[in-house]
């Protein structure tokens, strides 16, 4: 096979010194840790990895002994706990759809309204249950829309946790779009739960509206009376 021929004059191979080299590494091991920090404050559900979470922690503790923070140790331990829960559920096999949505209705039944409610301790004890952020979207809206329980606090409650499961990076868009396809509150669901669950989430720009209004147009989901049916076909 013909080669080009090689220009040893203007060729010119880049090499570091050990100097340099170590200089280089030291930068980019400093913006590892730094971005790996900024995840474990901001974003800490990326980290729910029952199954591989045993390798990662050593280092992930490390890094805070390290760095010497208090707050992030106890957001490492945390999720150390929630792994464990997680990687006992995947042991035990207790993850089917159908586990899970009773867990979590009965999570959502049993709070208590008296109290005031940590709405990010009962996100991440949701997630728990199921990491698949599409299925909860679905589970928490039938949940909420379902004829079989009463009171405007489901509204509130799901909006809420809709509200922190967007900002932890879910789609939340998404999910409503999908559960609307899946029909699953047909015969047992409150259509207006759902509008009031979807306005309050429109307020808050959380969700859509022309993303929304071209689904409708694209399934077809606008009917003679040109009203914003949030029934597809």
């Amino acid at each position: 096979m013909a080669q080009f021929p090689v220009d040893m004059q203007h060729t010119k191979i880049l090499q570091l010194s050990p100097t340099e080299d170590l200089a280089a590494s030291s930068t980019a091991l400093q913006f590892l840790e730094n971005s790996l920090l900024k995840l474990l404050t901001t974003r800490p559900a990326c980290l729910l990895l029952p199954v591989s979470w045993p390798k990662h922690s050593a280092a992930l503790k490390s890094l805070v002994t390290k760095r010497n923070l208090p707050q992030i140790a106890h957001a490492v331990e945390k999720l150390d706990g929630r792994n464990a829960r997680l990687l006992s559920f995947v042991k035990n096999g207790k993850s089917s759809s159908r586990t899970c949505a009773a867990r979590v209705f009965h999570k959502l039944d049993s709070i208590n309204y008296v109290a005031p409610i940590n709405i990010e301790d009962l996100s991440y004890e949701c997630m728990e249950i199921t990491s698949n952020a599409a299925q909860l979207i679905s589970i928490l809206l039938h949940w909420a829309c379902s004829c079989y329980r009463a009171g405007s606090h489901r509204i509130y409650l799901a909006t809420r946790l809709l509200r922190r499961w967007s900002h932890l990076g879910a789609d939340v868009y998404e999910g409503i779009i999908a559960y609307l396809q899946s029909m699953s509150w047909v015969g047992s669901g409150e259509i207006h739960v759902l509008l009031r669950i979807v306005a309050e989430l429109v307020r808050s720009k959380h969700f859509s509206v022309g993303r929304y209004l071209q689904w409708l147009i694209a399934t077809g989901s606008l009917g003679c009376d040109a009203s914003l049916s949030l029934v597809s076909r």
